[in-house]
């Protein structure tokens, strides 16, 4: 494998092939023979999708309608679950969720990994579900936060609207003629003590996971941390389906600022492949079709 790739081969990667957003990029470094792709710096504060790539993108879709979502999403929902049980998810995803690692691993965001745990031992048939992810953390004497049934009724709506949106969303932009499902891609941004090992299936780090449908939030992300090594995962949207617990635009009173999508583990192995480092990030890309492993 290379081990210097030009802008010439990042945008050639799968997650990258559609992105309008990244062929600005691409074009900028395209000047310069042999230049790199310049990914978005980290920030000290509180990190957000470029504005660059929420204009060419059109990932304003997703904040312009915002109130509608939130209504359908309630809405949707309220069919399925309690109301308690609806904003008690609503606020501790909004609330204590998006506030970071300070209060995920305590408290409510606790008691919701809880449940999400319950919904993969009882309602999927997981028999370890420990297993499928790398935090090795007992939850034992943990008091769920919603039931493994309403867990299982999010992830249904969040499916269902998840599709019918991406869908309208892809009508509007640039590459519509050509983008299809396949293109859409989810992506987590890590900073790692060391490579992943690609000869082993891919496991999420705890039973909620963040990504985002934007690639410059996971940027900022994979370098937050001095001393590791920034890497992005990446999978097309097929590979999330009954999976996402949250989308930020649906979730009333969330910020939207990063798209940030909420994943529980996969029922079953994925495997994950390197695609090289571009730029001074690890690419790797989940489950491939044979012709995208090299």
């Amino acid at each position: 494998m290379k081990k210097n790739y030009t802008a010439s081969d990042t945008i050639l990667l799968p997650q990258y092939q559609q992105s309008a957003a990244f062929m600005e990029r691409f074009l900028i470094a395209a000047h310069e023979e042999g230049a790199s792709i310049v990914r978005s710096p980290n920030s000290t504060k509180i990190k957000m999708v470029d504005g660059s790539e929420l204009e060419a993108d059109v990932l304003s879709y997703f904040s312009d309608g915002i109130d509608e979502f939130r209504k359908e999403f309630s809405s949707e929902l309220l069919e399925r679950i309690s109301c308690h049980e609806l904003d008690l998810f609503c606020s501790v995803i909004a609330e204590e969720w998006f506030d970071g690692k300070r209060l995920r691993e305590n408290g409510n965001p606790r008691r919701l990994k809880r449940s999400v745990y319950d919904y993969l031992s009882r309602v999927s048939g997981i028999t370890k579900p420990a297993e499928f992810i790398q935090v090795r953390e007992s939850l034992s004497g943990v008091e769920p936060l919603i039931s493994a049934e309403a867990v299982a009724a999010i992830l249904t709506v969040n499916d269902q609207m998840i599709y019918r949106h991406v869908e309208a969303w892809k009508q509007q932009h640039p590459n519509a003629s050509h983008l299809s499902s396949n293109d859409v891609f989810f992506r987590r941004g890590l900073a790692l003590k060391a490579p992943l090992n690609t000869s082993e299936p891919y496991r999420e780090w705890d039973f909620i996971n963040s990504y985002s449908i934007a690639f410059s939030a996971p940027e900022q992300f994979s370098q937050m941390m001095e001393g590791r090594a920034p890497a992005v995962v990446n999978g097309d949207m097929a590979l999330f389906e009954g999976r996402i617990l949250f989308f930020s635009p649906f979730v009333p009173g969330m910020d939207i600022g990063q798209l940030e999508i909420g994943v529980i583990p996969a029922e079953s192995p994925l495997s994950v492949h390197y695609q090289g480092e571009h730029a001074g990030i690890m690419e790797y890309i989940l489950d491939p079709p044979l012709f995208q492993r090299d």
